[in-house]
């Protein structure tokens, strides 16, 4: 009997912990999510319609202009994203100064961007047919 019980207890605690550890749904709308940064209490969606963001954890989402955004990168108000889609898209590195509500293409804007990174002022862009490219001035050249 007190077997019984014990496994009893065990199962109903993985039961619990199991309907608490949910994976959700929160969006963003059109489907297709290419990328993700988080910053603080922002959360950026790159798509294939452009750049969502969430102040709220993803209960509500903005969308910002852009084409087939295909990596993203933050570096407190800066935000990068690396675009690219067909030829006849823009391509290249966009930057945010201002959490993503405006966008200003760099001087990186002639080749798929399929990755980013930053590291301090340092900003990295992994692209499709060119490699590996090195900014060392927060994507300014």
């Amino acid at each position: 009997m007190k077997n019984i019980f014990y496994y009893l207890v065990i199962i109903i605690a993985a039961f619990s912990i199991s309907l608490n550890a949910q994976w959700m749904q929160i969006g963003p709308p059109g489907g297709r999510v290419l990328s993700l940064a988080v910053n603080g209490s922002n959360i950026y969606a790159g798509t294939a319609y452009g750049v969502y963001s969430s102040t709220n954890n993803g209960q509500s989402w903005v969308e910002t202009s852009m084409n087939v955004v295909r990596s993203l990168a933050v570096n407190d108000s800066n935000v990068f994203a690396g675009i690219g889609g067909f030829m006849s898209y823009p391509q290249g590195v966009y930057r945010s100064t201002d959490n993503g509500q405006n966008w200003t293409q760099t001087a990186m804007n002639y080749d798929i961007v399929q990755s980013l990174a930053v590291r301090d002022s340092q900003v990295f862009a992994g692209t499709t047919y060119s490699g590996l490219y090195r900014s060392t001035d927060g994507g300014q050249n």
